[in-house]
């Protein structure tokens, strides 16, 4: 009782010191000449919230922008207000006000494509760029990521993110991210604000992320705000559609390798709707008429379904929820019969409750569910009896608790804090074995599920402030703490950005943060696989963490149809885990605590990027210079190396035309420095077969990283014709994926050509055509 009557003390006196400080927020005008405007921003075709609209009251030259869920909040002295309402891709509304209470303002805008005959792709930003206090982020709109050519007509969201400074794929058809020198893991991925654990189909050929369904992709490459976390490079933040609350609509497509189908309606007009999208591969039907003694299987599939409904004027609730799977089979009759098999998904979840508690503070609770689980497996018999039969699990598990609010004193203050915690449980692989043989041996191991149960608690607040006209900072800072077997392990993040205005129009921005993160991803090899684990600190693995620092310059020109900005970033990592030399991860009765090397990174460059926001050509130009390494005591004798994804420079460009109502051209090109790998050095000519070389066994470099492949470019195509047919659209797709057909380096090995042993190239994909009919109803 005695603490609790201290902490309840403790929050009194914090609410009354805070009070005065809030207050302060309003000092210009006394609060009796203030009233505040509030309401939400949404789509009047779908009654979909729209985030990140403009609110902008021009005579004073003050404004705020709606949050994720669509909410606004502006306080204005008690006058007569000219209040504009903007969001790129959708025509502007004016309102003319006369403000003597508080009043609650609900806007619907139209989309531009209703109001022309034409159709003009934008990318989704209504503040300028010089505006905005934030560096480091880009959002990409989901209609310019089914503009752009596609590979084998599957639109994906984490490709199209690949296209942008600062971003490696990793290798060649990967949709993985990489950013500014970071390792895979280090990218959060949030859908819907569940964490997606892996987000590659087919061995990341594909993302598991169906673009028919998403609202809005947001990366953010530094400068993180507060209110992210647990995350050393980079944070991916994905929104689901809401479900059309105005009539049932749907769209369905066909294409090369798979189809997919969306279904949205009202449940309650106005007040409750639904989506539901999936989407399924059929690559093992096409292939299984070609398969003759050996029988190979694959397919993947996603689905997404999510509610919404408005319970209060102030309440609405959310349920979202994802699940996806890969299957991979081989079977193999001869005088043996082999079958075995690999499988993995994801599931997430989320419960969400909003709640506009006063026209000035909007709170968020939300509750997650994330599962991922990987399973391999295989059977060999023979004709005599013998046998053999092995299993090995793993995967990760995660449940969260948050709740964030949203408070706007005043337009010269945008107040965020909020709490999290939650209960992770990895699996860190259990392996089993049996069998017979040799004249009726029996053989038989396992090792031991390892269950590690962790938890994690955050708290942040953060403040973005108007310092006049010039100077916006956002401030904050991140209180954490990790427990896992009777450890705790916490930190502090403090974040910092800051935007000056100069009188050229220009903007120069600056960041700082501090990022750890107490889960990794443990690599098995070059290429993110299935098979990688998702594990936890430990005594032995301590977390990682991070530093960095970017300073940039930042401006819109013809009224935000362009924008132009150059970053310049310097980023320090320690505690970076690794697999030691030989490593595996179904090497058996080995803890994988021992396995791991620990060491130390750091990656700095330069970004440059050039976008046209509107009009019949749209796209964007960026150009990235780096410098990514790598160093452990026990690897590459202790010096520094080159990290796998360091590229020197890395340019890409993308257009998007519309020739004539009805057709749209698209095209990229990208360019990049060839990857770095540890070249063998030595081949010793035996009766073994290692490494697709013929009967030859291989000594590698001491040297990691020391080698470069050939610089990797590529041009992609597309053509999109699209009809519409009453309020519905048809879209007919064709392209094009390495259109001059270029031979890139996916893997190096030697063979032996006239005695001689010759280093040689396996290039993945040629010229690779696709089609994809797409339809809405």
């Amino acid at each position: 009782m005695i603490r609790i009557a201290i902490i309840g003390l403790g929050i009194m006196v914090c609410a009354a010191a805070l009070q005065p400080l809030l207050q302060d927020c309003n000092a210009q005008v006394p609060d009796a000449a203030k009233h505040t405007v509030s309401g939400f921003v949404s789509d009047v075709e779908s009654g979909e919230f729209l985030f990140g609209a403009h609110v902008y009251d021009p005579d004073r030259r003050l404004g705020t922008t709606s949050n994720t869920y669509g909410f606004f909040s502006l306080t204005l002295p008690s006058d007569s207000a000219t209040l504009v309402i903007s969001y790129v891709g959708y025509a502007p509304r004016l309102y003319e006000l006369y403000l003597t209470d508080d009043m609650q303002l609900n806007v619907a805008l139209t989309p531009s494509n209703l109001l022309a005959d034409s159709i003009t792709v934008v990318v989704e930003r209504a503040v300028p760029i010089e505006e905005d206090v934030r560096m480091s982020t880009i959002r990409v709109s989901v209609a310019q990521i089914q503009s752009i050519p596609s590979f084998l007509g599957e639109v994906d969201p984490l490709r199209s993110l690949q296209l942008l400074p600062g971003v490696q794929s990793g290798s060649e058809a990967a949709s993985g991210l990489f950013v500014r020198g970071g390792s895979g893991d280090q990218t959060l991925l949030l859908l819907d604000g569940a964490r997606v654990y892996n987000a590659h189909h087919l061995f990341g050929f594909f993302s598991v992320f169906n673009s028919d369904a998403l609202k809005h992709i947001e990366l953010i490459k530094g400068g993180f705000p507060a209110r992210y976390g647990g995350t050393l490079a980079s944070v991916v933040e994905i929104g689901m559609k809401e479900g059309n609350l105005k009539r049932f609509a749907g769209q369905g497509a066909i294409g090369a390798v798979a189809s997919r189908l969306l279904v949205e309606g009202p449940i309650v007009k106005d007040k409750a709707s639904f989506i539901v999208s999936g989407r399924r591969t059929y690559m093992d039907l096409l292939a299984r008429p070609f398969m003759k003694e050996e029988i190979l299987g694959f397919n993947f599939y996603d689905l997404n379904a999510k509610i919404n409904g408005q319970v209060s004027p102030k309440d609405r609730l959310y349920l979202s929820i994802y699940n996806g799977s890969d299957n991979f089979s081989f079977r193999d009759d001869n005088e043996w019969t082999y079958k075995g098999f690999l499988r993995w998904g994801n599931i997430t979840s989320t419960a969400r409750w909003n709640r506009l508690i006063s026209d000035k503070l909007f709170s968020n609770v939300t509750a997650t569910f994330s599962d991922y689980t990987f399973r391999i497996g295989s059977d060999l018999r023979e004709d005599d009896g013998d046998y053999n039969k092995s299993r090995y699990v793993s995967g990760i598990r995660e449940a969260q608790l948050k709740a964030d609010l949203d408070y706007i004193p005043s337009p010269d203050h945008y107040i965020r804090f909020g709490v999290s915690a939650s209960r992770q449980r990895f699996n860190s692989g259990a392996r089993t074995n049996e069998g017979v043989s040799y004249d009726d041996y029996e053989l038989e191991f396992s090792t031991p599920r390892q269950i590690l149960l962790g938890t994690y608690f955050a708290m942040y607040t953060e403040d973005e402030i108007t310092l006049g006209p010039q100077l916006k900072i956002n401030a904050g800072i991140r209180l954490a703490a990790f427990s896992i077997t009777r450890r705790v392990f916490k930190s502090i993040e403090p974040r910092l950005s800051v935007r000056y205005l100069l009188p050229i129009g220009w903007a120069i921005k600056g960041s700082y943060a501090r990022m750890q993160q107490y889960i990794f991803l443990l690599h098995n090899s070059g290429v993110e696989l299935p098979t990688d684990l998702w594990l936890p600190v430990t005594s032995k693995v301590p977390p990682q963490a991070g530093h960095i620092v970017a300073i940039g310059a930042a401006r819109s020109l013809s009224g935000g149809r362009y924008e132009l900005s150059a970053e310049s970033y310097y980023r320090t990592m320690t505690n970076q885990a690794e697999y030691k030399n030989g490593a595996q991860f179904l090497t058996p009765g080995e803890d994988w605590q021992d396995k791991v090397e620990i060491g130390k990174g750091d990656s700095y460059g330069a970004e440059f990027l050039v976008r046209k926001q509107a009009g019949r050509t749209t796209g964007w130009v960026g150009y990235t210079l780096s410098w990514t390494y790598r160093q452990f005591d026990n690897l590459n004798g202790g010096n520094r190396f080159p990290y796998k994804y360091d590229r020197r420079h890395d340019f890409s460009a993308v257009l998007t035309r519309q020739l004539k109502p009805g057709l749209e051209l698209s095209g990229l090109w990208i360019f990049s420095t060839g990857a770095a790998v540890t070249l063998p050095t030595t081949v010793y000519r035996s009766w073994t077969f290692i490494h697709a070389c013929n009967d030859c066994v291989i000594e590698a470099s001491v040297h990691r990283n020391d080698y470069r492949m050939r610089g990797y470019h590529r041009l992609d195509l597309g053509l999109n014709f699209i009809r519409n047919i009453g309020q519905n659209e048809r879209t007919i797709s064709i392209g094009v994926y390495n259109a001059y057909n270029r031979k890139n380096p996916y893997y190096l090995f030697w063979d032996e050509e006239d005695g001689e042993d010759v280093l040689k190239q396996f290039s993945l994909l040629p010229i690779v055509p696709y089609i994809t009919y797409r339809r809405t109803f």
